[in-house]
């Protein structure tokens, strides 16, 4: 939500507090069912194939329905590229274990169904906020690229696990990569605490 009001679409922000409270309140009540779920290790990665044809769907739902709802690409680019990649990732849990025909248009009927329910949400938060009217330009695309780049890499993540350079990262990976140990010396470094003086 604040990489929303920073690139000026604080109109998102309602979308992102009404959606996030439905996953939310999705999670909380189906939380029981967490014990039946495998863990990552024993899941089987994405297909090459579904990835990019997840992908390819996605854009193609997203642009399409951006068209008829009459919302320009060149005008929203991270919202439309973002969301893109949302609908992928669902598209690919769809398809991951397609072992029967009748998945692939329901995946894409369900594609279809998100995009025009997120696309009206997005055109209903505008009539009660106005978002700042910047392009994001370069900070857009870099943002775009990252969010791709964690949206294909997860796919792989179950692989990822297995391999021996996987099993090293998770080590780091759990720790954060020590961005906050490296935070707590900095801030140290800059304002040093007298321990003497805080006991009393």
């Amino acid at each position: 939500m604040m990489l929303e009001c920073g690139l000026g679409a604080s109109h998102l922000v309602l979308v992102h507090l009404a959606a996030h409270a439905l996953y939310k309140a999705h999670a909380f009540l189906s939380s029981g069912s967490a014990v039946l779920v495998r863990p990552v290790a024993e899941q089987p990665a994405i297909r090459p194939a579904v990835v990019v044809s997840g992908l390819l769907a996605a854009a193609g739902i997203s642009l399409t329905v951006a068209s008829v709802l009459a919302i320009s690409p060149l005008a929203e680019p991270v919202l439309i590229g973002i969301f893109t990649l949302a609908l992928a990732q669902m598209l690919w849990s769809v398809w991951q274990g397609v072992d029967r025909i009748w998945q692939v248009p329901l995946g894409l009927a369900l594609g279809v169904g998100v995009t025009f329910a997120y696309f009206l949400l997005d055109r209903v938060a505008l009539l009660a906020v106005t978002p700042l009217k910047e392009e994001p330009g370069w900070i857009g695309l870099l943002i775009l690229a990252m969010f791709l780049f964690l949206a294909v890499g997860q796919t792989q993540l179950p692989w990822i696990s297995r391999t021996s350079f996987g099993k090293h990262l998770y080590v780091h990976a759990r720790n954060g990569f020590y961005f906050n140990t490296l935070a707590n010396r900095t801030t140290a470094m800059l304002w040093p605490v007298n321990m003497a003086q805080e006991r009393f």
